[in-house]
């Protein structure tokens, strides 16, 4: 989540992501600044490559901005680039109100609820690119379709008809599917219900 531009407050922004989340929809933490940032002259990741204490504070300063400028505690974590390290599983363990962990790309253990990604199955065929033949193809090879964690970004769609049609073409697809709609931290909960 990216809040901040030029150390300027966007009151509409911040509003407009208050009224998604009223109704609900899920907002997650995906680091502070999405960068990739130069360790031992080599480019890494946010959180593949760099110290515990700098993937930790990029994690609870994102935290802490959700809550001071939305008044949201951020529930899912989600890696940019889904890049992560064992050190990304530490620096999560510290912090107990995320519970979800998409995308989980290092062995190390971890106690977060894990929603696993099938790398064959996407909506974005490059990255930024929604397909959907490439999609239906994908999906109608699926052995196991209990579930099917995806993720997007819009902000590549939204500007491009023809991409966005293709968006569109694939959610009504999974309508025709019955396939149920369910956000990150929702799923979590009706699994862990006791």
């Amino acid at each position: 989540m990216r809040l901040r531009g030029r150390g300027q407050d966007h009151p509409h922004y911040f509003d407009w992501i208050k009224k998604r989340a009223a109704e609900g929809f899920e907002f997650w933490n995906h680091g502070y600044c999405h960068c990739k940032p130069i360790v031992d002259g080599e480019e890494t990741r946010e959180f593949r490559g760099t110290e515990y204490t700098f993937q930790l504070e990029q994690l609870t300063r994102t935290q802490q901005l959700a809550q001071d400028k939305l008044g949201l505690t951020l529930r899912t974590f989600g890696a940019p680039y889904n890049a992560t390290d064992d050190r990304t599983a530490l620096a999560l363990a510290t912090i107990p109100e995320l519970k979800v962990w998409l995308y989980k790309e290092t062995t190390k253990p971890t106690a977060k609820f894990i929603l696993e990604r099938n790398k064959k199955v996407n909506i974005e065929y490059p990255v930024h690119v929604p397909n959907f033949q490439k999609f239906k193809a994908a999906y109608q090879e699926l052995t196991e379709k209990s579930l099917l964690t995806i993720q997007g970004h819009p902000r590549s769609w939204v500007e491009d008809k023809e991409r966005f049609e293709d968006f569109q073409q694939i959610i009504r697809f999974l309508k025709s599917e019955n396939a149920q709609f369910v956000t990150p931290f929702d799923y979590y909960l009706a699994q862990t219900k006791n």
